[in-house]
């Protein structure tokens, strides 16, 4: 006899996860300064490119919300990627 007429609420986890993301935005533009930091081609490209999709993961992770709650963790895969380049450039530069 009821039935429901917009979406289900989403998760409490979620919206705290897509708060962070957002919250991060200011570190994300500063962290565009590090980039001049790397001293090795390889390291400084993939620095640049994980950079470069955080907006992108950000708007998918808003984008998929509610069919696909569990996207709400591709903005992370942004972050590990620039940890990675830092330590790729630190083996190479080593080398």
């Amino acid at each position: 006899m009821f039935e429901p007429i917009g979406p289900p609420p989403l998760s409490k986890g979620v919206i705290k996860l897509l708060t962070l993301w957002c919250m991060l935005l200011p570190l994300w533009f500063l962290s565009a300064l590090a980039a001049g930091g790397f001293r090795t081609y390889v390291g400084g490209h993939l620095f640049v490119i994980a950079w470069i999709l955080y907006p992108v993961l950000l708007w998918m992770a808003f984008f998929f919300k509610r069919s696909r709650p569990y996207l709400t963790l591709l903005p992370a895969l942004s972050f590990v990627v620039m940890v990675i380049s830092s330590e790729l450039d630190d083996l190479l530069r080593h080398a």
